[in-house]
């Protein structure tokens, strides 16, 4: 008895002779191809859990020649170059999410107003190749995956952008709504794909600043001079934005604006605003 099944044991259960395709062939090519006698092959065949599987199956009424599609482009044609994307995406997914197969995701992140080193950030945080511990691990042999920042923790892309005590100080100061960046999502490429397809392109370009942002913030701590006030580091990002985006138009040059000199930059508006009413006499002359 085979899973309840009491009756006589079904063919392709039996000792093969002969290669399964050729017992295919034979059975096929003696049974008539009507309703009657496709049911009895599948029958004599397949098991009765099988059965009502198999026969549940909608069945094509044009009956088209069959051929071979390669559903990886749009041309349905194989191209190494698609084999290639589908490998790595297949081994960058991290456990196999399929944010990265989404389109949309790749459209929104390229599309969007941001310096190209932010893309750039994007593009690795939603492969799975930024350079954390966990990272590390799986090419160093009995490299530390504990979080540099709170040590509690493995240091997994999600963990350093998304979990962190010090990213989460940056995210609270940034404005953005909590439902976007909250620890809720599988892998890092989720939370950037669900960002993409809720955010406009205004917002998502803001979104992937401050991501940025807790990105070389958490380097800092590691290697630098860890900063002071977390909470202005997501503001921080989003004023870098908004003044490289009217920056082109005020001065005429399209030259891309860094962190540093937006920042020096800002500063100097600032200091020019403040003393506007007190003008220096001494710089005037005749």
């Amino acid at each position: 008895m085979i899973g309840g099944y009491q009756g006589p044991p079904p063919s392709s259960l039996s000792s093969l002779d002969k290669p399964p395709w050729q017992i295919t062939r034979s059975v096929i090519s003696s049974t008539p191809l009507t309703a009657a006698g496709v049911n009895h092959l599948i029958k004599s065949i397949f098991l009765p859990c099988d059965v009502e599987v198999i026969l549940s199956i909608p069945l094509c009424t044009t009956w088209p020649r069959d051929k071979l599609i390669w559903h990886y482009n749009k041309q349905v044609l194989f191209a190494v170059r698609s084999a290639y994307h589908m490998i790595i995406c297949d081994r960058s997914n991290d456990g196999g999410s399929p944010s990265t197969r989404d389109p949309k995701l790749w459209r929104a992140l390229w599309k969007c107003d941001v310096p190209p080193h932010i893309k750039l950030f994007g593009w690795r945080a939603c492969v799975g190749s930024l350079p954390t511990s966990h990272n590390m691990s799986t090419r160093i042999p009995d490299f530390v995956m504990s979080c540099s920042v709170c040590v509690h923790a493995e240091d997994t892309p999600s963990h350093a952008i998304l979990e962190c005590p010090l990213a989460l100080d940056a995210w609270h100061g940034s404005g953005i709504d909590e439902d976007f960046w909250t620890p809720r999502f599988r892998t890092l490429a989720d939370c950037i794909a669900n960002a993409s397809h809720t955010l406009d392109d205004d917002a998502f370009g803001d979104f992937l600043a401050v991501m940025w942002e807790c990105w070389n913030a958490r380097n800092r701590f590691i290697f630098s001079t860890p900063d002071r006030n977390l909470a202005t580091l997501g503001k921080r990002a989003l004023d870098f934005l908004a003044l490289r985006k009217r920056g082109p138009a005020s001065t005429g040059f399209n030259a891309p604006m860094t962190m540093a000199s937006a920042m020096s930059s800002l500063r100097a508006t600032v200091s020019i605003s403040s003393n506007c009413s007190k003008p220096n006499r001494s710089l005037i002359t005749f």
